[in-house]
C-alpha cells in the first residue's frame, strides 16, 4: 500500500471498528437509560405479548404501575395506583435505602401498605429502613411462626413508629387505589395438619399475593416451596395470570411444572443479584419456562422492571435491553 494513503486507511477503519462496537452495544442492551417496551393490545390474559422496541411509546391516561426494583440478590415490588403505594419487601437491610430512593424518585412520599412476604433477609431485611424513612399506613406480613420469627423483629420495628400491624391468610383481600384487588392466596388459616404429615406447615410463614388489575392478573410467590405449592393449588382459587414473579428468585425448588401450568403466565419475573452465589433463577426452572414458551425477565439483565396496565393491556418497561424471550443460552451453558 502506498505510503501516503495507508494513515487515510487506518482512519477509514478505525471508523468502522468504532461504528460495529456501537452497534454492538446497542444491540446487547449494555447501555444504560435505554428502555425497552413489550405491549399487549386488547389482550387482558390470553394473547401472547407482542415486544416494540420502540423508545418513544407512551401508555395512555394514568396507568397503575408493578416495579420490580433491582435491588441485588433479593426482593421488592413497588405498586403505585392513583395515589396510593404498596410497597411488598424491600431487598436485604443495606438495600433499604436504595427502596426509600427508588419511591420518591416515583413520586412516592407515603406508603399505604407494606408487606413481608418471608423472613429471609433478602426480602424483609429493608423494611425497616422504610419505616424510619417513609411514613408508612399499615404494615402486613403472614404472621409469626415461632416467638424468635423475624417477624416479631420488625413488628416492633412497625409499632415503634406507631404503624399499625395486620396479619394476613388465604381468603383475606385489600385494596389499593379503587384499582387493584389484592387476594391473599396464602398461608392457610389452619397452619398444622394430621400427624401423617407433621405438625407444621412447610411454608406457612411466606405470603402469596394474587394483585388483579382490571382484567390483568399477577401473581407473586414468595420464597414458597414447591411442597407448599401442591397445597396451595389444592386450595387455589383462580391462578391465571398474565404474570409470574418467580418463587425463591427463580429456584428448582420452586416454581413447579402445577403451578406454572395453572398460571400460564406470558411473562415470568426474576429478582436476582448478578452471579449470585445460588445460581439463580436456576437452569432446571429456566428449562420449565422454556418449554411453555414464557418469556423471561430478570433484574441482574433487565434493571428494574416495571409493567404498566389500565385494566385491559399491559406492557413492560426495562432498565436495560436483553432477550425477553425464554433464556435458552442460560439452559445450554
Amino acid at each position: 500500500m502506498d505510503d501516503g494513503k495507508r494513515p487515510q486507511f487506518c482512519i477509514w477503519l478505525a471508523a468502522l471498528a468504532l461504528v460495529l462496537s456501537v452497534v454492538f452495544y446497542w444491540l446487547t442492551g449494555l447501555g444504560t437509560g435505554i428502555e425497552a417496551a413489550a405491549v399487549i393490545m386488547r389482550s387482558g390474559l390470553h394473547e401472547r405479548p407482542v415486544f416494540d422496541r420502540s423508545e418513544s411509546f407512551e401508555p395512555p391516561g394514568k396507568p397503575v404501575r408493578v416495579h420490580f426494583i433491582d435491588v441485588g440478590q433479593g426482593a421488592s415490588v413497588l405498586v403505585q395506583a392513583q395515589d396510593e403505594a404498596m410497597l411488598i419487601d424491600a431487598g436485604s437491610e443495606w438495600m433499604g435505602e436504595h427502596v426509600v430512593q427508588f419511591c420518591r424518585s416515583r413520586g412516592v412520599e407515603v406508603i399505604d401498605i407494606a408487606v413481608a412476604t418471608s423472613p429471609g433477609h433478602k426480602r424483609m431485611g429493608g423494611l425497616k429502613y422504610v419505616f424510619d424513612r417513609l411514613p408508612v399506613r399499615l404494615y402486613c406480613d403472614p404472621g409469626p411462626s415461632s416467638l424468635s420469627s423475624p417477624f416479631n423483629q420488625l413488628a416492633r420495628a412497625a409499632a415503634a413508629e406507631g404503624i399499625p400491624y395486620s396479619s394476613l391468610q388465604r381468603g383475606e383481600t385489600l385494596t389499593l387505589g379503587q384499582q387493584i384487588e389484592i387476594e391473599v392466596l396464602w398461608p392457610p388459616g389452619e397452619r398444622t395438619f394430621p400427624s401423617d404429615e407433621g405438625t407444621h406447615l412447610v411454608g406457612s410463614d411466606m405470603l402469596v399475593l394474587s394483585l388483579l388489575i382490571g382484567r390483568v392478573r399477577i401473581l407473586l410467590l414468595s420464597d414458597l416451596p414447591m411442597e407448599a405449592e401442591r397445597k396451595l393449588l389444592r386450595g387455589k382459587g383462580d391462578l391465571e395470570s398474565a404474570v409470574i414473579h418467580l418463587g425463591d428468585h427463580g429456584a428448582r425448588s420452586s416454581n413447579s411444572a402445577a403451578v406454572l401450568d395453572e398460571a400460564s403466565p406470558q411473562i415470568a419475573i426474576a429478582s436476582v443479584g448478578v452471579y449470585n452465589e445460588r445460581n439463580v433463577p436456576h437452569v432446571e426452572t429456566l428449562q420449565r419456562l422454556a418449554e411453555r414458551d414464557i418469556g423471561v425477565l430478570r433484574t441482574d439483565r433487565h434493571g428494574t422492571i416495571t409493567l404498566g396496565t389500565d385494566g385491559r393491556r399491559w406492557w413492560v418497561l426495562t432498565e436495560r435491553r436483553y432477550n425477553v424471550r425464554p433464556d435458552l443460552e442460560a439452559i445450554t451453558e
